[in-house]
């Protein structure tokens, strides 16, 4: 799945875990821990977005946690996760 992430820096990302509190994106932007950014998920037939913190950072990517979702939001994550797991 590909992300694109906004805020102080700008950039796309490949989604390569996503759960209900956060994702891992592999990315070549450099992050720091503590970090916000914008994040828009690409998939299924309608985009996830949230606001995130970086809270971990390894040399292929960051670990974001996603902060401050409305209920609806949590539930079209869910439903996003729900329907990627149906494709195994």
């Amino acid at each position: 799945m590909r992300a694109s992430i906004t805020g102080a820096r700008r950039g796309t990302a490949r989604v390569r875990d996503l759960a209900i509190g956060g994702a891992f994106l592999e990315t070549e932007q450099h992050f720091a821990v503590g970090d916000s950014m914008h994040v828009e998920i690409l998939s299924g037939s309608q985009p996830f977005e949230s606001d995130a913190i970086v809270r971990n950072v390894t040399p292929l990517g960051v670990g974001i946690e996603f902060v401050e979702m409305k209920p609806e939001e949590r539930e079209l994550l869910r439903h996003l996760i729900t329907e990627l797991l149906g494709n195994f």
